[in-house]
């Protein structure tokens, strides 16, 4: 994408949508069943943030906060985004059917206790 992000034929806010409809959608896909720690937050903000100021050509010398990039690019933070996507397809889930399957792990409770052996 690299080559996309350098090219003077699209404007910034094209990448901006490109990024977000080729990069982001592949990236987050599924994250709506992940747990989020703060390492996994951290390492895909960091790569979002590098290549949003690979599409605004900010560089080294010029430094700006993370809070303005988002501002220029018009995003949100990653956390942000992810716990939405959380919410609305546990949305959807709880509007399933009360047989289907994504409800019952939902409602899944494990009963008794773990063997003392090795798992």
């Amino acid at each position: 994408m690299d080559t996309v992000w350098r090219s003077t034929a699209y404007s910034n806010n094209t990448k901006i949508r490109i990024f977000n409809t080729n990069v982001k959608s592949v990236l987050l896909y599924g994250c709506e069943t992940w747990k989020l720690t703060k390492t996994i937050i951290h390492q895909l903000q960091v790569l979002i943030n590098r290549c949003i100021r690979r599409i605004l050509k900010i560089f080294w010398p010029v430094q700006i906060s993370n809070q303005e990039l988002w501002a220029r690019a018009k995003q949100k933070p990653i956390e942000l985004e992810i716990r939405q996507r959380k919410w609305g397809w546990l949305g959807h889930t709880l509007c399933r059917p009360p047989g289907d399957i994504a409800k019952a792990a939902l409602e899944w409770n494990p009963q008794g206790t773990r063997s003392c052996d090795r798992p």
